[in-house]
């Protein structure tokens, strides 16, 4: 282990995600006339269209784009309609969905994931299906807990910054020789696993401003 970032309690979940918002002066937005104001209807199937685009655009390159779509739910149908059960990486960020899609869990070619900031609250243990996952992003959201069937990837890259934890399982020593950064900053962490220090390619562990009061003992 070459980093451990771990200092006093100084910022929590909350004022997290209000310091990502800091530093951006607001602007009046210019005023629009009612008569030029596209109706529901037409904007939902704006909206359609360009979901497809998205979709074709996935099956054709490997790569889903769909962060800050303002997405309920993710939209199982489309995913039905295109073939993109082998695309190797997604960006779902900055949507309003909190559950985490089960059809992403049947991606088994996936790489690389981010869902950062669409109030996630839980992971199914049908993630341990990805079975190529390595870099996972979960920031910003309100997961309390994370399932144990997650350490059964071979992640090398775990985010998990601005969520509300309060522990970190044991089984995360199934990443032993896999994973090389962890980021836990900003959750409700009391404590950590021992078993974190028998992570062989662990380089880089944050775990700044949480509720912690020592390190296991194997760690430094």
């Amino acid at each position: 282990l070459r980093q451990i970032i771990f200092q006093p309690i100084t910022e929590t979940a909350s004022t997290w995600r209000k310091r990502r918002g800091g530093g951006v002066t607001a602007t009046a937005a210019p005023t629009i006339p009612p008569t030029s104001i596209p109706s529901t209807s037409y904007q939902q199937q704006l909206l359609t269209r360009s979901m497809d685009k998205m979709f074709e655009e996935a099956e054709l390159s490997g790569v889903l784009l769909l962060a800050g779509r303002k997405l309920k739910e993710f939209p199982a149908h489309l995913a039905l309609k295109y073939e993109i059960s082998d695309i190797i990486s997604a960006d779902l960020s900055d949507n309003r969905f909190v559950h985490f899609p089960l059809c992403i869990c049947e991606m088994c070619s996936m790489e690389t994931l981010r869902i950062r900031n669409t109030g996630l609250r839980s992971i199914p243990s049908a993630v341990q299906l990805l079975q190529s996952l390595t870099y996972l992003d979960l920031s910003g959201n309100q997961l309390m807990n994370i399932p144990s069937a997650l350490f059964s990837t071979p992640l090398q890259i775990l985010l998990l910054t601005g969520n509300r934890l309060e522990y970190i399982p044991r089984e995360i020593r199934q990443l032993s020789n896999s994973l090389r950064e962890l980021d836990a900053s900003c959750n409700k962490l009391k404590s950590l696993p021992a078993d974190i220090a028998l992570l062989k390619s662990l380089r880089v562990l944050n775990v700044r401003d949480n509720q912690l009061t020592h390190l296991p003992s194997g760690l430094i």
